[in-house]
């Protein structure tokens, strides 16, 4: 996947995370909402740019969120 997504997503996933430092556990669904329409927007941009690569790890990303299941943050390398 491209930098421009993990760096998106690692700022969509800081404010998941901040919304829950917030709000607490009553805004779970707040932030899990925020963070699940982020990703679904990221996977419209890879469709819709022909990002196949992306749009398989977004899709799959998606999956784990409709789950439940938050992902960790993607480790961006410095480039040279």
């Amino acid at each position: 996947m491209k930098r421009a997504y993990k760096e998106l997503i690692n700022h969509a996933l800081q404010n998941y995370h901040y919304g829950l430092t917030i709000r607490g556990t009553n805004g779970d669904a707040v932030s899990l909402a925020a963070l699940t329409t982020a990703i679904k927007g990221l996977t419209c941009c890879a469709f819709g740019s022909g990002d196949n690569e992306a749009l398989t790890e977004l899709q799959a990303i998606n999956k784990d969120l409709s789950e439940g299941n938050v992902i960790t943050p993607f480790v961006i390398q410095e480039e040279a």
